[in-house]
C-alpha cells in the first residue's frame, strides 16, 4: 500500500496506536483462579485422534499416505513443535496488547485467528440469537420492550461489575469483556478496547447514533420507565440520516474498514470523542424501523442487516423491531455464545420479574436521562470510498441464503426417554441430511466449550464417524436402523466427552501448525490432503440455546458450506441453515426429513413434525 495523502492505510494507528481506554487489571475475579488450566495432551494422543478423526473422509489410498504423513510428523517436526508449545504454556508471559496474563497455552493463537483474519466478520464471524416474544402483551411495543431488556442487561452489568454473577463451574474471564468492549480494525491485526466504569449505551435509529446514560454514577440501573421515555423521545424523531451510514463500514473486510475507520478517527477531535462514545457504550441498542416478514427475514435482519444499522464490531448489539420482537447479535473474538447465554438467560429472568405497569420500584434510581445524538465530520476520503464500500457489504449480505425452521413433536422429551443424547441425536441427523443431499460426507465442525477450564474457550467436535456414515446410509425401515443410530449417536458421545476435556485434534494441531509457522517450517502434515479436507467444513454447526430464544445461527464459513444453529426444546428443534450456494432451504429440508426418519426409528410412529 502506498502512503499518499488519499490513503491513511499506513498511519500508526492501523497497527499498534493506544486508544484512550482502561485496562481490566490482573487480579482474582469471581473465584476465577479455581478454574484449571487448559490441559495440553500428549502429542502422540493427538496424533492417534487424528488418524480416526480423517479416516472416514478418506479412500484407502488415501488414508496410507496419511498414515506415513503423520508418522513423519510424530518422528520429525512434531515433537521440537510440541516442546516449544510446553514450554510457552509453562510461562506467565505478560502480552502488551492483552488484558491481563494469558491464561492457556491456545489463548495466543486463537486471538491471532480471530484479530488477524482480514475478511468481514459480519458474515464469517459474528452469529445472533432471538428472544422469544415477551409473554406480557402489554410490553409487545419498541420501547417497552427494548427498556425492559436495557434495563434488565443494566442489572447483569452491575453484577458482572460488583463480581457477583453466579457463572457456576465457567471461567469468569468472557464476562469481564460482555459489555464495554469493542473490535478496533488495524491494519493485519486488530485490538479489542475494553473500558470500566462508562454507564452508558448507544441507540442507533435510521442512520442516527445517541448516547444514553442507563447506570447512575452509583453503578444502579436507571428506572425502565425513564429509560422507556428516553427511548421514546428517539422514536419519535423522523429526521433523516445527517448522512452516510458509517456502521455500513464496519461489515468491510478489515483491511478496508481500518483504512476508513482512521481517516475517520483522525480527521477531528470530534470524530473521535463520538468514537470513544461508540467504543466505550456498555453495548448498542438498535431500533429498527424494518419489520420482517416470518422467521427468514427476521434471521437475515438480526445476522446483517443487509449492511445497515449494525456497528458489527461491538461485543453486544440488541434489535428491537417495531412490533417488539428482539434479538442480539455479537463480535465473536471476545467471547463464545456461552456467554451470551448466560447473559441472555439472566436478562430475561430480570424481564419477566418487572411489573407490566411501568411504575418504578422502591429503590431504582429516579435520574431524568435523554439521549445525546452523535455527530461526524465524514472525511473526503470516506466521502468518496463510501458508496462502493456500501454497496460491496450489501453484495455480502445479500449472497448469503438463510432459512430458519421448528420441528415440532420431537426434541430432548423424546431423545432422553429413548436413552439417546439429545445433542449427539441432532448431529447424526444432520450427518444423515448431508449424506441424502449430497451423497457423500462432508467435515463437520461442531462447537465444544471448554470454559471450565481457566481462560477456555472451545474445541472442535469432528461429527463424521465411520457410525454416522453406516447409518447415514441405512433405511428408515431396516431391521438394524435402530441398532444404527444408537451406535453413531454412541459413537459421537464419545469423541464429545473427550473434547469437553481438551482431548480433541484441532486446537492442538492449530497452535503447532502457529508455531511452525513463527519458526519457519512447512511441515507436510499440514499439506497433506486430509488435512486441507478436515478443515474444509462442509457443515458448521453448533448448539446454544435457552429457554428463553427463539432463534440462532451464523454465517456458512466457506463457500460450499452450511452454517446451522440449533436450539433444543423439549418437544421441538429450532435451527438455522445459512449458505452461499443458496442451498439453506435445501439443507433444511433435508435436515426435516433426517429428524423424522430419526423420530420414526425411535418410535415406530409417524414422522411428520412441520
Amino acid at each position: 500500500h502506498n502512503s499518499s495523502a488519499s490513503s491513511p492505510m499506513l498511519r500508526p494507528g492501523l497497527f499498534s496506536r493506544a486508544l484512550p481506554c482502561v485496562r481490566i487489571p490482573h487480579r482474582t475475579l469471581m473465584k476465577r483462579t479455581e478454574r484449571a488450566r487448559l490441559p495440553l495432551p500428549a502429542l502422540q494422543d493427538t496424533l492417534d485422534r487424528y488418524l480416526a478423526t480423517v479416516e472416514p473422509l478418506l479412500s484407502a489410498e488415501e488414508m496410507a499416505q496419511t498414515r506415513q504423513v503423520v508418522a513423519e510428523f510424530g518422528a520429525n517436526e512434531g515433537p521440537g513443535l510440541h516442546t516449544a508449545l510446553c514450554e510457552l504454556d509453562k510461562r506467565d508471559v505478560y502480552l502488551p496488547d492483552r488484558r491481563a496474563l494469558r491464561g492457556s497455552w491456545i489463548e495466543h493463537f486463537w486471538d491471532d485467528m480471530y484479530l488477524a483474519g482480514r475478511y468481514p466478520i459480519v458474515i464469517n464471524s459474528n452469529p445472533f440469537l432471538t428472544f422469544k416474544p415477551d409473554p406480557v402483551m402489554e410490553r409487545r411495543t419498541q420501547a417497552r420492550r427494548a427498556a425492559n431488556l436495557v434495563f434488565a442487561s443494566a442489572m447483569v452489568s452491575q453484577m458482572i461489575d460488583n463480581y457477583e454473577l453466579d457463572v457456576g463451574p465457567e471461567c469468569p474471564s468472557q464476562y469481564l469483556q460482555l459489555f464495554r468492549t469493542c473490535r478496533i480494525p488495524r491494519f493485519m491485526r486488530d485490538s479489542l478496547r475494553t473500558d470500566v466504569g462508562t454507564r452508558h449505551i448507544v441507540v442507533m435509529r435510521r442512520g442516527r447514533y445517541y448516547k444514553l446514560d442507563v447506570l447512575t454514577e452509583s453503578g444502579g440501573p436507571v428506572s425502565e420507565a425513564r429509560i422507556a421515555r428516553a427511548l421514546t423521545s428517539i422514536l419519535e424523531d423522523t429526521r433523516e440520516a445527517p448522512g452516510p451510514d458509517l456502521s455500513s463500514l464496519t461489515g468491510l473486510p478489515r483491511d478496508e474498514w481500518a483504512s476508513a475507520y482512521w481517516s475517520l478517527r483522525d480527521h477531528s477531535t470530534d470524530n473521535a470523542h463520538a468514537l470513544d462514545l461508540l467504543e466505550s457504550a456498555l453495548f448498542h441498542l438498535v431500533l429498527e424501523d424494518r419489520q420482517p416478514n416470518g422467521r427468514d427475514e427476521l434471521a437475515a435482519l438480526v445476522l446483517h442487516g443487509h449492511g445497515q444499522a449494525r456497528w458489527h464490531d461491538k461485543s453486544l448489539s440488541i434489535v428491537v423491531l417495531p412490533d417488539g420482537e428482539a434479538g442480539f447479535s455479537f463480535e465473536h473474538s471476545w467471547g463464545d455464545g456461552q456467554t451470551l447465554l448466560r447473559w441472555a438467560s439472566a436478562a430475561a429472568e430480570y424481564a419477566l420479574e418487572r411489573p407490566a405497569p411501568l411504575i418504578p420500584q422502591p429503590g431504582e434510581a429516579t435520574m431524568e436521562v435523554e439521549g445525546q445524538e452523535l455527530g461526524f465530520e465524514v472525511p473526503d476520503y470516506v466521502k468518496q470510498g463510501y458508496q462502493r464500500w456500501r454497496a460491496s457489504v450489501e453484495e455480502l449480505t445479500n449472497s448469503v441464503d438463510i432459512t430458519s425452521r421448528v420441528f415440532k413433536g420431537c426434541g430432548k422429551s423424546l431423545f432422553k426417554q429413548s436413552k439417546v443424547s439429545p445433542d449427539a441425536t441432532m448431529q447424526v441427523a444432520m450427518q444423515r441430511a448431508q449424506w441424502a443431499t449430497f451423497g457423500e460426507p462432508g467435515s463437520t465442525y461442531e462447537s465444544c466449550s471448554t470454559k471450565h477450564f481457566h481462560h477456555g474457550r472451545t474445541e472442535t467436535i469432528r461429527s463424521v464417524t465411520h457410525e454416522s456414515i453406516a447409518f447415514s446410509k441405512t433405511e428408515v425401515g431396516a431391521q438394524d436402523a435402530e441398532e444404527k443410530l444408537r451406535a453413531a449417536v454412541a459413537k459421537h458421545v464419545q469423541v464429545a466427552k473427550a473434547c469437553q476435556q481438551a482431548n480433541g485434534v484441532d486446537r492442538h494441531l492449530f497452535a503447532l501448525q502457529a508455531i511452525a509457522k513463527e519458526q519457519g517450517l512447512s511441515p507436510a502434515l499440514y499439506q497433506d490432503a486430509a488435512y486441507a479436507r478436515l478443515k474444509h467444513d462442509k457443515l458448521s454447526t453448533s448448539n446454544c440455546g435457552a429457554d428463553s430464544l427463539a432463534m440462532f445461527g451464523f454465517g456458512p464459513t466457506t463457500a460450499d458450506c452450511h452454517g446451522i444453529g440449533y436450539m433444543l426444546y423439549d418437544d421441538a428443534i429450532s435451527f438455522t441453515v445459512s449458505s452461499f450456494k443458496k442451498s439453506a432451504p435445501r439443507m433444511a429440508d433435508a435436515i426435516e426429513s433426517a429428524l423424522g426418519d430419526v423420530k420414526t426409528i425411535l418410535t415406530g410412529g409417524g414422522a411428520s413434525g412441520k
